[in-house]
């Protein structure tokens, strides 16, 4: 079992976490090595942290989804560097709510100035439901598209379908008016 343990740690990690952590011999060893690597608590990570959460900017490739999960590392990650890193429920919404792209702005606007208070919560349940429209709007302008146009003119003869085919061809005949 403990075998397994340590290389379910090590299927995780990248090649540079890999050499890093080469000479370890024991998932313990292996753990003990990431945390003194990884877990620091010196100013410097903490910097790099900080950093990090207060230049975040959601990324228009991502879902709203992953864009949270990737703000919920952030604080997470700063929390765990020190005790008293932890950042407020407000601060929490205030920097998410200055990460967001502008699809968003009426979002923003709408809790900004309609509130007393601010949670991290309220927040994100706000942007699911704006996230959940924006969805809803690109489906349906997506299904109503269709091509206007011409038809293609079907020859009786043969199945070309070409509206042009005839461009150019005289016709010879007469039309038929009541021939008696």
């Amino acid at each position: 079992m403990l075998e397994m343990a340590l290389g379910i740690i090590i299927l995780n990690l990248s090649d540079n976490v890999l050499m890093e952590v080469n000479d370890e011999k024991t998932d313990c060893d292996v753990w003990k090595k990431l945390e003194r690597l990884y877990l620091t608590k010196s100013l410097t990570n903490k910097i790099y942290l900080k950093e990090r959460l207060f230049t975040f900017k959601m990324n228009a490739s991502k879902g709203l989804d992953q864009n949270l999960d990737d703000f919920k590392k952030i604080t997470i990650e700063l929390a765990n560097a020190s005790i008293d890193e932890k950042l407020s429920d407000e601060n929490e919404a205030i920097i998410l709510l200055n990460s967001l792209p502008d699809s968003y702005k009426d979002v923003k606007a709408a809790i900004k100035y309609g509130r007393t208070s601010l949670s991290l919560e309220e927040c994100i349940s706000a942007l699911k439901s704006k996230d959940l429209e924006l969805k809803m709007e690109k489906k349906d302008s997506g299904e109503n598209l269709f091509v206007r146009g011409r038809q293609p003119v079907r020859n009786g003869n043969n199945n070309n379908s070409n509206p042009n085919s005839n461009k150019g061809k005289h016709m010879s005949k007469t039309p038929n008016h009541n021939r008696s």
